[in-house]
């Protein structure tokens, strides 16, 4: 799927040019699909906030002229909640073209080290033109002059596997021996899984092959993630948890949303350490007196390995 994915944040909602942005926007990604994830700073129950402001109504009527649609789903959870209330001022927009491929939108319960919450939708992505390959096992390069040594070989490797004597190899009396094998065999669930085993065994004798791809690995990998990150993370959305379903008691309630938010300020100071110490643990890998080293090459986009490096995320 071809589409354009933006992040926006309106830092002067309501005054001169406060549209110049997004219509730039809209400009530059005319007639192709579109997703915007804005911090709009306005309040509408378009996107089910409380209330509506007038910054609110200014982006409403900006979003009704230019055929813009907010994915927005209600939720008892809130994107945004600070020590002064919480409202719903991240916004999820799309256009015409991009708006039947987008389902599920939801708020996480999940902490994000921040004021704004994590917002998750999904992408639907058509088949159109893309070939899917679900086989996660070997595959084999066969090149068309090796068809012929390929089936010799299965032909010799059936026979000796079944016992056939007498047919060098001849396709037509391998199927009557297998023919009549398999109506006196009782067991044919194993009858059937002996000629694949043949098949790999040709391959591998007749063919080259490569390793397959790797399953698709659901989100990124944190290098500088350590266990006792992982313990504050887990910890603090507990805490929030609690926080958020205790109703009954306002004494409860307020001592635990101070225990929440006392942990919330130490775990972006954790992820910030991990950090700092990860790029330095990576700038000192390297021999320090080759001035072109890795970190020189990292830089300046000269690396020719393009994949991930190992100590950064």
């Amino acid at each position: 799927m071809n589409y354009k994915q933006l992040a926006c944040y309106e830092h002067c909602p309501g005054t001169f040019g406060y549209h110049r942005t997004k219509e730039k926007i809209l400009e530059f990604t005319e007639g192709t699909k579109l997703i915007i994830a804005m911090d709009s700073n306005a309040r509408s129950t378009t996107w089910y906030d409380m209330t509506t402001n007038p910054r609110g109504k200014l982006l409403e009527e900006f979003l009704a002229s230019n055929q813009l649609h907010v994915i927005n789903e209600e939720s008892k959870r809130t994107n945004f909640q600070s020590i002064r209330g919480k409202s719903n001022i991240d916004i999820t927009l799309t256009n015409n073209q991009m708006i039947a491929d987008i389902n599920n939108w939801q708020i996480l319960e999940e902490e994000s080290a921040s004021d704004h919450n994590i917002m998750k939708f999904n992408i639907k992505f058509g088949n159109d033109n893309t070939k899917i390959n679900n086989s996660h096992g070997l595959r084999y390069i066969i090149k068309g002059q090796q068809q012929t040594e390929f089936h010799e070989n299965l032909y010799l490797i059936i026979s000796k596997t079944f016992q056939i004597k007498n047919t060098e190899g001849r396709k037509g009396d391998i199927d009557e021996e297998l023919n009549r094998e398999l109506k006196v065999h009782t067991d044919i669930r194993k009858f059937t899984e002996t000629p694949d085993e043949d098949i790999h065994t040709t391959c591998r004798e007749t063919c080259k092959y490569t390793n397959a791809p790797n399953p698709k690995v659901n989100g990124r990998t944190v290098p500088w993630s350590t266990d006792a990150i992982k313990i504050m993370r887990k910890r603090t959305n507990a805490l929030r948890r609690r926080y958020q379903r205790t109703t009954g008691d306002k004494a409860l309630r307020e001592r635990r949303r101070n225990h929440y938010i006392k942990a919330k300020k130490g775990y972006p100071t954790a992820i910030k350490r991990e950090k700092t110490r990860s790029l330095k643990q990576y700038c000192t890998t390297t021999f320090p007196i080759n001035p072109w080293n890795e970190v020189y090459k990292l830089a300046t986009s000269k690396a020719q390995n393009r994949s991930m490096v190992e100590t950064l995320q």
